[in-house]
């Protein structure tokens, strides 16, 4: 555990990222917690809660805090049952993250509003401010109201589960240390998580803490690269558990994609990029995994412009496109894609032999943006290819021909690089 230990203590929060080529997509959304049950009545109104106090409407906010002001009653006036404290307090710090989470939602939108309604009614702009501003204290306040009751039930009830495993201490340390991270308190999340990682091992909420650990890690390697090999580690730890039951496995290999990218190692990149389409694919049910297998199929062209065969192309994105059976449009479209990313980065002779690779393999189809491409392409490629590069021309020279031949209408001037225009016909229409 020494060498964990030394691992996970290296985070340090920085507000910067990395800059690959694309923004990676946000981590998925956490485990749904458990709804708070239906509460005793008390009249009791405590002190920490006046901040909510101000709105004479009632709001499902204002009807979540008349059941945390009852449940607060509880836990104070009944401390002596010992046996009903520890679900009390759980169930006092849900109702504080349901508050939280609701509170939050008011704020955005009220914010949303506010702005789409600025030019059209000043009045109307300054009370929906209003209300923002007493969501936000309220999520604020929410927040660490359920940082101290989590807490409290982690320090005195370390052991208590809900019911045989189900609602444990794992899970307790799990929503206080994201809790600490929702308040900016990332000192205090990472002790929590590797207090969760010591404790329970065994737990399905320790990918998420190694997630958290490898998320500080890859934002600090901004500034210092060597930490790109601490979040290595960290994110294979957080995706050694296997799918489905570690819902952030496709993550952890795609962030995997990105530090190799980051590093250079376009293989390895590509490897994992791979893995995170597969994972999409063969488990389409699992939280965010259908948005993360678009956002890698994005990613894996530039990845394949800088480490893949360009006549090896076709073939691979086909396996990954998720086109139906029979069907190859995906695929065709992520190539005339990665000729585009040749172009962009000044591998001309690349594009040269995917395009005429693409007009065998798909005659008739994207035929004008291909050969816009090789118009392009042609005149960039140096003396060092030129040989290479004219005798692959020379050799489909009726293939080119035909497939300009069927491109009508002129060439299109106003667009970056003269894209030819496509034929009514041609399939390359809307790609």
């Amino acid at each position: 555990m020494g060498s964990l230990h030394r691992l996970l203590a290296l985070a340090a929060p920085l507000a910067l990222a990395l800059q690959p080529a694309c923004t990676p997509p946000a981590a998925p959304p956490l485990a749904a917690k458990v709804a708070s049950p239906a509460v005793a009545a008390s009249s009791a109104a405590p002190e920490s809660l006046l901040v909510a106090g101000d709105s004479g409407t009632v709001s499902t906010t204002d009807e979540i805090i008349v059941g945390i002001q009852k449940l607060e009653t509880l836990v104070a006036v009944r401390p002596a049952v010992e046996s009903e404290q520890p679900a009390l307090l759980r169930r006092l710090a849900e109702a504080y993250v349901d508050l939280e989470s609701t509170a939050l939602r008011d704020q955005l939108d009220r914010e949303t509003r506010t702005g789409s309604a600025r030019v059209h009614n000043p009045s109307e702009v300054a009370a929906r401010s209003a209300e923002a501003e007493r969501s936000a204290r309220i999520v604020a306040a929410a927040r660490k109201n359920a940082i101290k009751n989590y807490e409290a039930l982690a320090t005195r009830y370390p052991t208590y589960c809900a019911a045989a495993d189900l609602h444990c201490g794992d899970e307790v340390l799990y929503f206080l240390a994201y809790e600490h991270q929702q308040s900016k308190h990332d000192d205090d999340a990472r002790r929590v998580y590797l207090d969760l990682i010591k404790r329970f091992p065994q737990s399905k909420y320790v990918p998420d803490a190694y997630l958290a650990f490898a998320e500080w890690l890859f934002l600090e390697a901004q500034s210092d690269p060597a930490r790109l090999v601490l979040a290595e580690q960290a994110y294979r730890k957080a995706a050694e558990l296997p799918p489905p039951g570690n819902r952030i496995w496709g993550y952890a290999h795609y962030k995997l994609a990105y530090v190799y990218w980051s590093q250079g190692d376009m293989p390895r990149a590509l490897a994992e990029i791979k893995q995170v389409i597969e994972f999409a694919a063969k488990f389409p049910a699992l939280p965010n995994a259908e948005r993360l297998g678009v956002t890698a199929r994005k990613d894996l062209v530039p990845i394949f412009a800088l480490a893949g065969d360009p006549l090896k192309a076709f073939a691979f994105f086909k396996t990954l496109s998720g086109d139906p059976a029979g069907e190859t449009r995906g695929a065709l479209a992520m190539s005339v894609e990665l000729g585009q990313s040749y172009l962009d980065t000044g591998h001309y002779g690349e594009c040269v032999a995917l395009d005429l690779d693409l007009l065998q393999r798909a005659p008739g189809e994207a035929t004008c943006k291909l050969i816009a491409q090789l118009d392009r392409a042609i005149p960039g490629v140096g003396q060092a290819g030129a040989t290479a590069v004219k005798a692959a021309l020379e050799k489909h020279k009726k293939l080119v021909a035909a497939a300009r031949a069927g491109c009508g209408g002129p060439v299109d001037e106003g667009r970056p690089g003269a894209i030819h225009k496509c034929a009514p016909t041609d399939p390359c229409s809307g790609l």
